[in-house]
């Protein structure tokens, strides 16, 4: 207790003495190949932008006067990246883990936009992230979906304050109460939050809205989750298992969701061929870094290596940006460059599923998050 009337002083104290960020300027970005995702790319294109959304994109897009005309020639533009698992910026312990069934935690409640790990990331390209609890209860809590911070803001920007509801379906994980103790009796509680009439209002709104978030440590961890959702009416986004080509069938059916990641190159290629795998059987693919335990900026090198196992660029590109928009509730809001969404964008120096290119800035609601030097 003490602990977290300590984490809560020491956010109130950061956020006191930040300054508030700037108010987001009107900007064109001129003369980039644009990459919109959710419709064909655009050479030289036009994107404008006011008020912090997206205002105008096209071939033929004149620059309205008063708005600043940034020539970003020979570079790509796409939308920023969506992480759809990671642990950035949570202080004070990643589950609660007296409870397994710990419905009223909130991954925002520990949520520090000050951390250095935050500010590390903005060089990533990912411009939202999910945040995602640990594995300390078999039911950790509510996820959180958030944008990147920019630098000297003060308040983080929600899309989801409590988000999808969490699970975790696999190996039970160690809990205070020391139950359940079997793969049974953690699929037995899972039931519970929604079979229970006490909850099932009140969190099955949540879960059929926003779906459910549950790591996994094999295939057929993903398919119990998947007959789960079925039986409750949603599909879910599974994580955490990295070969999932067994599951493929069962995931495809149910139109459900995987993140893969993180990939890294000691993998067998076998695990690259997974995410197109799932695509192929009718399956959803997005990524997650699992940052901090990974950096954030691995979250492209995993999409990169599953077009090495032959997932098409195109739905590689969409599983960084609209589909995990599309997963967590927030594609009328992201995801894609689109008029009227919000101004989060990436300028590369080149292709982005090429890891011999670069970011080169990061805007995050019409506001610069990051700039390579020379390009502030």
């Amino acid at each position: 207790m003490i602990r977290s009337v300590c984490c809560a002083v020491a956010l109130l104290a950061s956020a006191a003495s930040a300054q508030p960020s700037a108010p987001p300027r009107d900007f064109a970005l001129v003369g980039a190949r644009l990459l919109p995702v959710g419709s064909a790319p655009i050479e030289r294109g036009t994107l404008v932008v006011r008020d912090g959304k997206i205002a105008a994109i096209g071939a033929n897009v004149s620059v309205p006067d008063g708005v600043e005309s940034i020539d970003v020639s020979g570079a790509v533009v796409t939308p920023g990246l969506i992480d759809l698992a990671c642990h950035l910026g949570l202080t004070g312990g990643l589950a609660e883990t007296v409870d397994p069934i710990a419905l009223d935690v909130h991954a925002a409640d520990a949520f520090d936009p000050f951390a250095k790990e935050v500010a590390r990331s903005r060089s990533s390209g990912v411009t939202t992230f999910v945040l995602a609890l640990g594995d300390g209860a078999v039911v950790p809590g509510h996820t959180a979906v958030v944008k990147m911070p920019v630098p000297d803001q003060i308040h983080p920007v929600f899309l989801h304050r409590a988000g999808a509801l969490q699970a975790h379906f696999g190996t039970p994980p160690a809990s205070a109460t020391g139950a359940p103790t079997s793969r049974l009796g953690a699929s037995a509680a899972i039931r519970g939050v929604l079979d229970d009439a006490a909850t099932r209002e009140a969190f099955g709104r949540v879960v059929r809205r926003l779906g459910m978030l549950v790591s996994i440590d094999r295939a057929s961890d993903a398919t119990a989750a998947v007959r789960f959702g079925r039986a409750h009416g949603f599909a879910p986004c599974v994580f955490g298992a990295p070969d999932l080509r067994d599951a493929a069938a069962v995931i495809g059916k149910a139109r459900a969701a995987v993140a893969f990641g993180p990939f890294d190159l000691a993998m067998p290629d076998r695990v690259y061929s997974a995410p197109a795998a799932i695509v192929a059987a009718g399956g959803r693919v997005g990524f997650a870094s699992l940052a901090p335990r990974t950096r954030m900026h691995d979250l492209r090198a995993t999409a990169a290596l599953a077009v090495r196992g032959g997932l098409d660029p195109a739905v590689a590109l969409r599983g960084l940006t609209l589909t995990p928009a599309e997963i967590v509730g927030a594609a009328t809001r992201v995801g894609s460059l689109e008029v009227g969404k919000d101004a989060d964008l990436v300028v590369w120096s080149g292709d982005p599923l090429s890891l011999t290119s670069s970011v080169r800035r990061v805007i995050v609601d019409g506001r610069t998050a990051w700039s390579a030097k020379g390009d502030e």
